[in-house]
C-alpha cells in the first residue's frame, strides 16, 4: 500500500478518464455514469459480504485499486483511528490521513484493499474506491449511502442484483 495526497489522487483519476467533482463522479469514459444507489444495511456480515462482492466483480485485469477518503471523523465514537494508522503506518506512511487521503493497493493487496473498504464503510466515511483500470466506482458515505457507478448500466447489474439481494434478505 501507497498513500497518496488529494493532488496525486486527482492527477490520478483524471489519467483514467474519470472526472471526479468533490463527492460526486461526474463522468467516466467521457459519459455521465450509470448509477445503483443502496442504503448500507446496519449487518456488518452483510457489509462484509457485499464488499466481497465488490471485489469478486473487479475484472481480472484490475492492476490496482485507489481508496480515496474524502471526510472521516463524523462519529469518533464509531471510529477506531489506532487502526487505521497503524495499518498505514505499517506500509511506511507517517503522514496524517489529511495529508494523505489516497491508498493506492497494487493486484496483490486484494486483500488488504478489501479489508480497509471494509474499515471505511464500518466507520461511516465517506470515499471513492477506484479500480485501475476503471471498469466501475464504488463511493460510500457516511449518510450511509453506497453507489456503484459505471459508464453504461449493463456492466453493473450483475453486481448491483448481487448487492441488492444480499441487503433486502430479511434476517
Amino acid at each position: 500500500m501507497m498513500c497518496i495526497t488529494t493532488a496525486e489522487c486527482e492527477e490520478k483519476v483524471l489519467g483514467l478518464d474519470l472526472e471526479i467533482e468533490g463527492p460526486f463522479l461526474r463522468r467516466i469514459h467521457g459519459k455521465v455514469p450509470a448509477t445503483r444507489d443502496f442504503r448500507i444495511v446496519d449487518s456488518t456480515r452483510r457489509q462484509a459480504l457485499v464488499i466481497n462482492e465488490v471485489f469478486s466483480a473487479f475484472p481480472e485485469g484490475t492492476r490496482e485499486w485507489l481508496l480515496w477518503v474524502l471526510d472521516w471523523d463524523l462519529w469518533p465514537n464509531e471510529e477506531y483511528p489506532e487502526l487505521w494508522t497503524e495499518i498505514r503506518e505499517h506500509h511506511g506512511e507517517h503522514r496524517w490521513l489529511m495529508d494523505a487521503r489516497g491508498h493506492v493497493f497494487s493486484s496483490q493487496e486484494k486483500g488488504l484493499a478489501r479489508g480497509m473498504m471494509r474499515l471505511a464503510m464500518l466507520f461511516g466515511w465517506t470515499a471513492f474506491l477506484i479500480p485501475v483500470p476503471a471498469s466501475f466506482v464504488v463511493f460510500i458515505d457516511s449518510d450511509e449511502l453506497m453507489s456503484i457507478q459505471a459508464a453504461d448500466r449493463a456492466s453493473i447489474s450483475d453486481l448491483a442484483a448481487k448487492v441488492e439481494d444480499l441487503w433486502a434478505k430479511p434476517v
